[in-house]
């Protein structure tokens, strides 16, 4: 190395570490894969704080995912930190506008705290690109119940059962009305 000129040294020394910077950030993008699917398989198999650390590390290193914000929000859910899963599911939303189960959820949390127009909103976000999908459908029927526009959340309840009779949900809301 000392044949090489100066330049040519430093062009070497810089191509030298940015290939091992480089290479040190494909691994951190894997490590964030690995924990997340381990938090997942965790989750699925009931050991939620494993889970929770899981997920937790998949999010370091800038490696932020939706998927991993919305499994932090379930576990939020089953821990019934509501506040917190409202956070996770928006930052879900914020890094994939279209993922409508998280849509869904974050439209029942708000929805629970009496955001009318917010849990309103996400609804129609989703039935905006799938108008039958009955989670969504359901979801409005409950914010129009709440608002107290009983007749159209009726509306729509009958029409779930028109083409699904035994919707669990649709069944309860009619019930409640």
């Amino acid at each position: 190395m000392s044949k090489l000129p100066c330049y040519k040294k430093r062009t070497l020394v810089v191509s030298i570490v940015s290939l091992l910077l480089l290479l040190q950030g494909c691994n951190k993008e894997e490590d964030a894969e690995a924990h997340l699917q381990r938090g997942k398989e965790y989750f699925e198999k009931g050991e939620y704080e494993k889970a929770k650390l899981e997920l937790k590390s998949s999010n370091q290193n800038d490696q932020e995912t939706a998927e991993t914000y919305y499994y932090l929000a379930l576990l939020d859910e089953k821990n019934q930190q509501f506040r917190a899963m409202k956070e996770n599911l928006s930052r879900t939303i914020e890094l994939a506008p279209n993922f409508t189960d998280a849509r869904i959820k974050l439209g029942k949390v708000l929805l629970l705290f009496g955001d009318f127009d917010q849990a309103l909103e996400q609804a129609e976000f989703v039935l905006k690109d799938a108008n039958q999908n009955l989670d969504a459908l359901t979801l409005k029927s409950s914010i129009l119940i709440r608002q107290k526009k009983t007749d159209q959340a009726l509306a729509i309840v009958e029409n779930i059962l028109k083409d699904h009779p035994v919707h669990t949900d649709a069944l309860s809301l009619k019930a409640l009305i």
